[in-house]
């Protein structure tokens, strides 16, 4: 054997993975010694669950003081010890001498030195295991090579995103000169222009403007779901292109909400099974292809997973937009009141950071309060949004025509004569009925200087084609073709492909 491969042989033998149990002590010191202010700092950058800490003794120690900072407890050796033998883990970290010993070797104005080394040596060790399955992945991989290319670009991407330089200069510090522009922009805006944003297919004083987090509430079963697609979708109409919006539906199947929003785009759920129904089809999914990206993905999922993706959509994809549907699905328990009003904050930075606006669904308690009192979950979860809404269904009204419709049936069948003034009658209510209002869209409340509070809008719902309408009596719209002419010249345009173009 050569003395190279021998000296490789020792080199590997005593390579470690990237870590230094140094400034992890001394940072779970600093947090000691500083208190909350410092874990929240800390938090901000490392997260709760103490994965940026190769040592179990500081990893468990972290995630007991994390666990105290939520429950809002003074920090102290005597509160963390405690918090350590209540959860079973003072076994782990070795007790008050180890958490002494921590606090002796921190230099507290130290505490963003050491957060840099133990979150960039976390990043170097999911870089290294990233690297270790991407190498295992090649001998197997039977996929095109830009996937594979693709799923790394992208893990690499998520870790120059975590990573945070805490010497850098304080990037929100500056002057008022450096809002001139805007500034003087709020003055002269006409009446015409009215407030920034876009406009929703109803006639209500709310827009969707950037850099809002918007609240959507309703019942189960009420129709939010279906409300917020069609809003999406003439929401997408308004974007300039290269523009999309991301939809996240851990209750519905890409392929399903995909097709609702194509009933919605042409006014119709079903086509026939032609040429031209093929077209039309091909059609929608193209238009639908420049404009939309789906999570797909049923269950329960990780809301922090998603913040990362709704951020690597406004840098790689351009998504302006997102809808999480619903919040239920995000892995937080429904009692768990300080991580929902923690995710909706963090949801809600982001849209102000990236410029997106950003649409949460979350159910209504059944019976329960009124108005927005009404939302499940945490109170934090309405103070941390920009917009509150709700989406209410007429629930009264299928039965009351389903009613109708059998009485005077019933009527007409077995009436000996039928008793034509109760036939009329009856076919009177039904008109009423059938002209009742289907769906209201209620406006609680929008955080915008000067905007309409307290609103409402009833619209009327077509089942053939999942459409919203102001008017009962108004016919489906094809909106893919009265979009089609009103932004495209009056010269003839080509037929489409007959296959999809993103194939």
């Amino acid at each position: 054997m050569s003395r190279n491969a021998t000296q490789g042989r020792g080199q590997e033998a005593t390579r470690q993975v990237p870590h230094s149990p140094e400034a992890e002590e001394a940072l779970v010191g600093c947090m000691l010694e500083r208190g909350l202010a410092a874990i929240e700092s800390v938090r901000v950058v490392l997260g709760d669950e103490g994965e940026a800490f190769y040592d179990l003794r500081t990893r468990v120690a972290y995630t007991a003081l994390c666990g105290l900072a939520r429950d809002g407890i003074e920090i102290d050796p005597i509160t963390v010890n405690q918090r350590l033998k209540d959860t079973g883990r003072l076994g782990d970290v070795g007790g008050l001498p180890f958490l002494m010993g921590c606090r002796d070797k921190s230099l507290p104005s130290n505490l963003d030195y050491y957060l840099q080394i133990v979150g960039e040596k976390w990043v170097l060790r999911r870089y290294l295991k990233m690297c270790v399955e991407g190498a295992e992945r090649t001998y197997t991989y039977g996929g095109a090579v830009s996937g594979l290319l693709g799923e790394h670009e992208k893990g690499l991407l998520d870790l120059v995103v975590s990573l945070r330089d805490p010497h850098a200069a304080p990037k929100h510090l500056k002057p008022p000169e450096a809002f001139y522009e805007k500034f003087v922009g709020h003055f002269f805006r006409t009446a015409e222009q009215g407030e920034p944003g876009m406009d929703l297919p109803i006639e209500l004083k709310f827009r969707i403007r950037p850099g809002e987090l918007t609240l959507v509430s309703g019942e189960d079963k009420s129709g939010k779901s279906t409300v917020v697609n069609y809003f999406l979708l003439h929401l997408a109409n308004q974007l300039p292109a290269g523009k999309r919006i991301m939809v996240v539906s851990f209750e519905m199947p890409s392929d399903v909400t995909l097709w609702t929003l194509g009933a919605q785009l042409i006014g119709r759920k079903r086509l026939p099974e032609t040429r031209e129904g093929t077209k039309e089809a091909v059609r929608a999914i193209n238009w639908l292809n420049e404009k939309f990206v789906m999570w797909d993905f049923l269950g329960i999922g990780d809301w922090k997973e998603l913040l990362r993706a709704f951020r690597y959509g406004k840098e790689r994809m351009g998504v302006e937009l997102w809808v999480l549907d619903s919040m239920m699905r995000t892995g937080i328990a429904d009692d768990d009141y300080a991580t929902q009003g923690f995710m909706t904050a963090a949801m809600s930075t982001l849209c102000k950071e990236t410029g997106q606006h950003g649409f949460i669904i979350v159910h209504e308690n059944k019976g329960e309060g009124k108005g927005k009192d009404k939302i499940r979950g945490s109170a934090l979860i309405r103070a941390n949004v920009d917009n509150i809404t709700g989406v209410q269904i007429n629930k009264d009204k299928g039965q009351k025509v389903a009613k109708l419709r059998y009485q005077i049936a019933t009527e007409k069948l077995n009436g000996q004569p039928p008793n034509e003034n109760y036939i009329r009658d009856k076919e009177e209510e039904l008109d009423k009925a059938i002209k009742e209002w289907d769906t209201r869209f209620i406006l609680y409340s929008q955080r915008y200087s000067g905007s309409q509070q307290n609103g409402a809008r009833y619209v009327f719902f077509d089942p053939e084609c999942f459409q919203f309408r102001q008017q009962w009596q108004d016919p489906p719209v094809n909106w893919l073709e009265r979009w089609k002419r009103e932004q495209q010249p009056a010269a003839s345009t080509p037929d489409p492909p007959d296959t999809f173009a993103g194939v």
